[in-house]
């Protein structure tokens, strides 16, 4: 959430020379997607030039990367069958999954 200086607000992401989104006349919030885990540096520009700049860390990403395997089965003549999903290793408590 931005404040001080003068509206409208303009951000760069990871490039003080990038394109610059320019935000609405009362935009303070900025949404980002797709970054990946680690160091970003978001670049401030107020609408009289003054500038700012503010480092935000992010956690690495979770990486899930789910299998399915489906098991098809006839159990006393009634269809039934088994899904079993596998996720990536470095999950090692499953209930942090929902």
């Amino acid at each position: 959430d931005i404040s001080g200086g003068t509206l409208p607000y303009s951000v760069s992401l990871d490039d003080i020379n990038g394109v610059y989104t320019v935000g609405t006349a009362t935009q303070t919030e900025f949404d980002f997607t797709g970054l990946s885990g680690g160091d970003h540096v978001v670049y401030i520009l107020d609408d009289q030039g003054c500038a700012s700049e503010w480092n935000i860390t992010f956690p690495e990403s979770v990486r899930i990367e789910p299998t399915v395997t489906i098991e098809y089965l006839c159990v006393n003549n009634v269809a039934t069958n088994i899904v079993t999903v596998t996720v990536d290793d470095s999950i090692t408590d499953l209930t942090d999954i929902d």
